[in-house]
């Protein structure tokens, strides 16, 4: 039997999409011939010819798409175009964010809908229609179907048990994820980074955020925070070296430092691999001796979540009860243990203000982050201030983003929009940084709109130009011409 999985990665970022790498690596373990269709090198206008060209070219019996929110208009579109396919009718599911917490919006598109973790219950279903019993798949675990105009939702299995997740199969992505991994700009001179999951199962209830809307459907199912082995972990980070070589390691967990006894295992496990290790955590978590081993198991870039500088704000709105002494402390000590920190801020957020804008921008100020990234709020499915932004009028589903970075695309008036604009543009184009010529952009930013767009416009610009290597070429070139004059 053939699955192909696709990924519809139509932000074009550059780095293996770890859900669909555990699917397919879990139907490779039980023998089953899988390809993944990826357009992330693919032209935008050719996305969707791409993936129907590997359906018919492959010829699958089953096609497993990964959905979130900013792809489901891809997605929707994608399956439509597949059925109108002649003298084809493929069987598809649909699993990912989207389905797990918007499960109306997509479950008329395919013949089941997988929810939650969904490496067991591909294989099973798999299974079922290798050997003709596709007919039980509507009793199977976590599966979402229509019938007689109703969705029918099934329990949940149980949660997975880290250590029996296979080895991923990195084959089964192309080769450039790795060579042009988007964490190698984190890194001079780095060549080939690689993604790596060492937990699941993220322990804080942010406001914003689906982790907490999925861990109240796991109750009961197991436990919820789940850890890895490091020497599981370990193995299959020397696996990827021995196939690709390595030369930086990305967690994707939401929280690494969740312990000592943890950060005391990371340094004595990794700390012979002599490989910088980049990894997202929590301001809760930075303790000294914490920082220390990871330092020593070689720690390079922590990125660390504040979302807002206003300390009453992020407690009542956010559910993040840090506060931003404790978001100060744990910067200063990751820059203390050489650690190079990124701090990540949100604009737009519901009855967030200037003032309150204001505060996370002079925090970011005070900190001095190593680099610092703004984001504008948007509602995922599932999340407390999803429901919270639709009660206040300020959003309805069926609006998607394409971008995250610039301008809100909740319900607020136009000045509003422009001051969210604003700040997430005096971030993004580093102002905040201690230097003296920002002190006279800022003051020019903070008075016009237009000329903070254009700052951070020329800063977007010339950084995708020195990731391609043109301005670094060009600098070559003149350079080679100035030694020619001489001569």
């Amino acid at each position: 039997m053939k699955v192909l999985l696709v990924y519809p990665n139509v932000s074009m970022a550059v780095a293996p999409q770890m859900g669909l790498l555990s699917l397919g690596s879990a139907l490779i373990a039980k023998g089953i011939d899988v390809k993944i269709s990826d357009i992330t090198f693919t032209s935008p206008y050719k996305m969707q010819k791409k993936i129907i060209d590997d359906y018919l070219k492959y010829n699958p019996d089953l096609i497993g798409i990964s959905c979130r929110t900013m792809e489901l208009p891809f997605v929707t579109c994608l399956v439509k175009s597949l059925r109108n396919i002649k003298h084809k009718n493929p069987k598809i599911i649909i699993g990912g964010p989207h389905m797990t917490f918007a499960k109306e919006e997509l479950i008329g598109y395919c013949e089941w809908g997988v929810i939650g973790e969904g490496e067991r219950i591909i294989c099973d279903i798999v299974d079922a229609i290798s050997t003709g019993r596709e007919k039980y798949i509507y009793e199977f675990d976590n599966i979402v179907y229509i019938k007689d105009g109703k969705i029918v939702q099934n329990t949940l299995g149980p949660l997975l048990e880290m250590n029996t997740v296979p080895a991923p199969r990195w084959e089964l992505f192309d080769d450039r994820h790795y060579f042009k991994h988007y964490a190698l700009a984190i890194k001079p001179g780095a060549k080939c980074a690689c993604s790596f999951e060492a937990s699941r199962g993220c322990p804080f209830a942010c406001s914003y955020c689906s982790n907490e809307t999925l861990r109240k459907l796991y109750v009961g199912k197991g436990i919820w925070r789940r850890e890895k082995s490091l020497s599981k972990l370990k193995s299959e980070i020397l696996l990827f070296k021995r196939q690709y070589g390595l030369d930086l390691i990305y967690f994707i967990d939401e929280v690494i430092m969740t312990r000592d006894q943890r950060t005391a295992d990371y340094r004595s496990t990794f700390k012979d691999l002599k490989l910088p290790l980049v990894f997202m955590d929590r301001p809760e978590y930075v303790t000294e001796k914490r920082a220390k081993d990871m330092k020593e198991a070689g720690a390079y870039f922590a990125s660390i979540g504040i979302e807002s500088g206003d300390d009453d704000y992020r407690r009542k709105m956010l559910n993040r009860k840090m506060s931003n002494a404790n978001i100060i402390e744990s910067h200063q000590i990751l820059k203390k243990n050489n650690i190079k920190v990124h701090s990540f801020i949100m604009f737009g957020l519901p009855e967030q203000d200037e003032k309150s804008m204001q505060k996370s921008y002079n925090l970011i100020k005070k900190i001095q982050p190593n680099t610092a990234q703004a984001t504008t709020f948007y509602p995922l499915p599932g999340t407390k201030l999803e429901g919270y932004s639709i009660e206040k009028g300020y959003w309805k589903r069926g609006v998607y983003p394409t971008t995250y970075y610039s301008r809100t695309y909740l319900q607020y008036d136009n000045n509003l929009k422009n001051i969210i604009e604003l700040y997430c543009n005096l971030i993004n184009s580093g102002i905040w940084k201690k230097k003296s010529i920002n002190k006279l952009i800022e003051f020019f930013s903070i008075r016009s709109l237009v000329v903070s767009r254009l700052i951070y416009k020329y800063i977007m610009l010339t950084d995708a130009l020195k990731s391609r290597g043109f301005i670094g070429t060009f600098k070559k070139v003149i350079g080679k011409l100035k030694n020619f004059d001489k001569k």
